[in-house]
């Protein structure tokens, strides 16, 4: 599988966590979207205009000065980059480790959450999947980075 198909694969399967519960580093995606999820799984609420991220988005918080201009700076920085002949993959790093960095947060209040259940046959079980997942991730990084 290619890099691009287990980054899709680790924020899916992080985003599910999620919905059943598992929240992984800082506040929940839903929590940041002001999307409201009851406990059976209905949306009960979605104002994304009245959102953390859409204020610090368009800068309606008075300390914060904007998401969107540096955005922009970075949308610059990239031109810049393809206009010097640098390699596309630079432009790829940041996704990745987002989706990394997603993924062991995830990893971690999963795996703190399965050890509270006092089972070690479970926390096995967890290990194996995303230890699986994560050797797959790793395996697909270094066949795209090393393997061109």
């Amino acid at each position: 599988m290619k890099l691009g198909g287990w980054t899709v694969m680790l924020l899916v399967f992080c985003i599910v966590l999620n919905i059943v519960g598992i929240t992984n580093i800082g506040k929940s995606v839903f929590e940041t979207f002001n999307i409201g999820i009851a406990n059976n799984g209905t949306v009960t609420s979605a104002d994304v205009e009245d959102s953390t991220f859409w204020r610090s988005m368009f800068n309606e918080d008075e300390d914060n000065k904007g998401i969107l201009v540096a955005l922009g700076v970075a949308g610059l920085i990239i031109i810049g980059l393809f206009a010097k002949g640098f390699d596309v993959s630079l432009v790829y790093v940041g996704f990745i480790v987002l989706a990394a960095g997603w993924f062991i947060g995830t990893f971690w209040q999963t795996i703190n959450y399965v050890n509270l259940l006092g089972h070690l046959w479970l926390t096995y079980i967890t290990l194996i999947v995303f230890g699986g997942m994560a050797a797959g991730f790793i395996m697909a990084c270094l066949n795209y980075f090393g393997g061109r």
